[in-house]
């Protein structure tokens, strides 16, 4: 992103002077609506921005052109991460609630291996790793559903409002799968078409240096 920044014009912030990041940049407009101005592209598993940057467009400080093309603000959080980094963030954000879930809220193990806590993130014998319920069900009108029907529900809608029939079309959706259907939905992004990318180097200094 370093490349990116240096089209910023800089500005005083308590005594100092630094780039002016907040200057709103609108650099695709100009081709959103052409139909050839973005292409398809998965992420793979050890795909960085800037990896994709330098197999597509030849230099990976143009990572900032993948950001920009798919809305992305933070790269650390809205980038789909390796299913090792996947597995240990996982562990870490659940590191509290695997604890108290296990052995109690009163008594808290001390200590949990990631792997435990990925073990109870995916145990289908459990309800405690529930983060909601999603409907299964193949057809909407043959089936006793709730109204107004939601394809989501809470634990606590499933639990206490939903008859036996209605809870039938419902799965539960635990830890482990939430999390991963929510990593894997970044792996889809688009390309700025390389022939592009000029234009969008020419409106990028345009728009940040007025």
């Amino acid at each position: 992103m370093s490349n990116f920044f240096k089209y910023f014009p800089t500005t005083s912030y308590r005594d100092a002077i630094v780039k002016n990041i907040t200057r709103r940049v609108k650099i695709l407009d100009e081709v959103q609506n052409d139909p050839f101005s973005f292409l398809p592209y998965t992420v793979m598993d050890d795909d960085s921005p800037e990896m994709v940057a330098y197999y597509y467009y030849g230099a990976a400080e143009y990572s900032w052109v993948v950001f920009l093309s798919n809305n992305i603000v933070d790269p650390y959080s809205q980038w789909p991460m390796s299913n090792e980094n996947f597995e240990k963030t996982l562990a870490r954000n659940y590191e509290k609630q695997a604890r108290v879930a296990i052995s109690g809220p009163y008594a808290p193990q001390d200590y949990l291996s990631d792997r435990q806590i990925i073990e109870w993130s995916m145990n289908t014998s459990r309800t405690d790793n529930i983060i909601h319920y999603k409907f299964t069900g193949y057809d909407y009108d043959s089936v006793e559903s709730i109204s107004p029907f939601t394809p989501i529900i809470s634990r606590d809608t499933y639990e206490y409002t939903l008859s036996v029939p209605q809870r039938a079309e419902y799965g539960a959706v635990r830890v482990y799968d939430y999390e991963n259907e929510k990593n894997e939905s970044y792996r889809n992004i688009r390309l700025l078409n390389a022939d592009y990318l000029d234009i969008a180097v020419r409106n990028l200094e345009k728009e940040v240096n007025g």
